[in-house]
Parts: structure tokens; sequence; C-alpha cells
């Protein structure tokens, strides 16, 4: 739990140097600034998590994917609930043209690694076949 706070409270607080520097893009679209949309959005994404954490609790995921997932999930979301349904996303990733948030990577580099983690789990199973 201790490391769900940090992550939560480095990526607010990283937010927060960006908005005191001019550094931040408010946006209103989905992770890594794809996508639109409004306040009406809290509302799909706050449902989203709330039946992503009844699945989680159905299968066995390890508890460092929860806690980058959610510490990412809940600090956009409490970007949203803030600052009228936007984001506020600061690094940006020129090659694409995007600008997102230390939460969107913690929520890629969750996902990411667990697909990683299946994917190497499968590939040995099919080695002792």
């Amino acid at each position: 739990m201790k490391i769900f706070f940090l992550l939560l409270g480095l990526d607010q607080l990283t937010k927060y140097w960006a908005t005191k520097t001019d550094l931040v893009h408010y946006n209103e679209g989905l992770s890594f600034g794809l996508g639109s949309g409004g306040v009406p959005l809290i509302f799909l994404i706050l449902g989203f998590l709330l039946t992503l954490i009844w699945v989680f609790r159905k299968i066995d995921l390890p508890k460092w994917f929860e806690v980058l997932f959610f510490a990412g999930a809940i600090s956009n979301l409490l970007d949203r609930f803030f600052f009228a349904g936007q984001v506020r996303d600061w690094l940006p990733i020129p090659v694409f043209n995007l600008v997102n948030n230390l939460a969107d990577w913690y929520i890629f580099s969750a996902v990411a690694i667990y697909v990683l983690k299946y994917l190497y789990d499968e590939y040995r199973k099919n080695l002792r076949r």
C-alpha cells in the first residue's frame, strides 16, 4: 500500500510541477492523449475501473500489477474530478506527437509487463509438452 501512495503522490507532484512551470497540457481524452470526451467520460472511466476491480478479484494477478495499474488509473481519475474532466499531461513523446504523464506510463507498464509475463509463461508451458 505504501508503494501505491508513493506512485500516486509522485504522479500528482510531477503534474503539479508541470502546471507551475507551464509545461502542462490539459487532455480531455484517454491515455497518451488519445481520444476526446468530457465530464461524462469520468463516469465511463469510473464504471470501467469498478468493473476491473471486480474482475481482478476473480483472477489471480500479481500485487505489483494492481499497484501500478490502479496508482495510474486513480491518479488520472483524480485529475478528471479536480480539473473539469481533464488530465494534466506533460511528458512529450515527440516521435508520435503525444503528451502523457507518469500515470499513463504506470498503466502501460503494468499491462505490458503482465502480457509479456503471460506470453513467457505460455511459451515455457509449451516447451515442457
